[in-house]
């Protein structure tokens, strides 16, 4: 077993909502679980593999591939990174979710390798 440390770099757009990393699950076969479950829960979970602004959590992954993405629930709808392959391996994995916010109302989330990361966080 290996750790994937996910940090979510802090940004005043979405502040108070919390992501969640989703590992192993296709982002579509998320949302229809997600569909059947209390969206004022799904906002306000916090457990394992849950960040506020500027934190940063420490999931267990198995050394085979596997996929990963996070997601925020908001009260219509939901915002999502790309899914990402994670390669199989026994070496530890860093992460970076960045909110990115386009002057115009429109927010993204994305993410990105942290040894790749051009800000060099």
């Amino acid at each position: 077993m290996r750790e994937l440390y996910i940090t979510r770099e802090r940004a005043l757009a979405c502040f108070a909502l919390t992501y969640h990393c989703v590992i192993g699950r296709t982002i579509e076969e998320h949302l229809r679980w997600a569909e059947t479950r209390d969206r004022a829960e799904l906002m306000l979970d916090r457990g394992p593999g849950t960040l506020r602004n500027g934190e940063t959590a420490c999931l267990p992954i198995p050394e085979e591939a596997c996929t990963l993405f996070v997601i925020a629930y908001r009260e219509q709808g939901a915002l999502t990174t790309e899914e990402v392959m994670l390669p199989a391996g026994t070496e530890d994995l860093r992460y970076i979710v960045r909110t990115e916010f386009d002057g115009d109302r429109r927010l993204t989330l994305s993410l990105t390798a942290a040894e790749n990361d051009a800000a060099g966080t």
